[in-house]
C-alpha cells in the first residue's frame, strides 16, 4: 500500500492489528528512500520518521536499500510504483 502526504512531514505507523510483518519504506519528496523500517506482527510500538513525503508498505524485502528511487509510472487507469536501484536497474 502506498500513503502519500501532501507535503514532507513528520510521520508515525504501527502495526497492531496487522497479522504479517511489513517492510516500510519512506520516501522524501523525490521519491528517494529515506528509510526502510521493519513492522512487527500485532505490534502497537510507533514507527516514526521525518521529512516523509511517501511511505510504502511491502512484504519484507532485503533488495531495497536507503538512497533507492521510487518511480510511479502511469497509465491513467493503473499506477505502477517501481523502485529503483542507483544504477537505475528495478
Amino acid at each position: 500500500m502506498l500513503f502519500v502526504n501532501s507535503e514532507p512531514e513528520d510521520v508515525w505507523y504501527h502495526m497492531q492489528n496487522v497479522g504479517t510483518d511489513l517492510d516500510l519504506l519512506f520516501m522524501d519528496e523525490d521519491m528517494k528512500v529515506i528509510s526502510k523500517k521493519r513492522g512487527k506482527a500485532n505490534d502497537p510500538t510507533p514507527i516514526k520518521e521525518s521529512g516523509v513525503m511517501f511511505v510504502l508498505e511491502i512484504a519484507p524485502n532485503d533488495k531495497i536499500h536507503v538512497g533507492d528511487e521510487g518511480d510511479l509510472d502511469d497509465d491513467e487507469s493503473n499506477y505502477v510504483m517501481k523502485i529503483l536501484a542507483p544504477d537505475g536497474s528495478t
